[in-house]
C-alpha cells in the first residue's frame, strides 16, 4: 500500500512542505494570517481519492463515510483525513522511512481527534 502520491508532490524541502501544511487544517493555534495553499489542499484531497477508490486502505472510505455520518460535510471529512496523510507525508520524507500503515490507520480511526505524530 502506498500513500497513493502522485509523482507532483516531491517538495525539495519538507520544513516548507511542514509550514504549508500546517496552514492545510486550522486547529488549535492556527495562526489565521497563514494563507491556505489549495494546490497542496488538492494533491492531498486527491491522495484521498485514490486511496478511496482503490479501496486501500479500506479505513479510508470507512472514515470518510463514518465521518459524514457525524455530521462533517464532505469537504470537512477530507480535511481531517488529510491530517493524517500529511503526517504520513512528512515522516516520510523528513525522515526517509517507509509509509507508517499502522499509525495512519490508527490516526483515522481516532478523526476527529488531532492525529498523533
Amino acid at each position: 500500500m502506498s500513500l497513493g502520491l502522485n509523482d507532483n508532490l516531491v517538495p525539495a524541502d519538507v520544513d516548507v512542505f511542514w509550514k504549508v501544511s500546517v496552514a492545510f487544517i486550522p486547529r488549535t493555534g492556527y495562526d489565521k494570517t497563514m494563507k491556505v495553499n489549495e494546490h497542496l489542499r488538492d494533491t492531498i484531497f486527491e491522495v484521498i481519492e485514490n486511496q478511496i477508490n482503490a479501496n486501500d486502505p479500506p479505513e479510508t472510505a470507512l472514515t470518510l463515510e463514518r465521518l459524514l455520518n457525524e455530521g462533517y460535510t464532505e469537504f470537512q471529512a477530507k480535511q481531517l483525513i488529510g491530517q493524517a496523510v500529511v503526517i504520513e507525508v512528512i515522516d516520510a520524507l523528513k525522515n526517509k522511512k517507509p509509509y507508517n500503515e499502522e499509525r495512519y490507520i490508527n490516526n483515522l480511526r481516532r478523526l476527529p481527534k488531532e492525529p498523533q505524530e
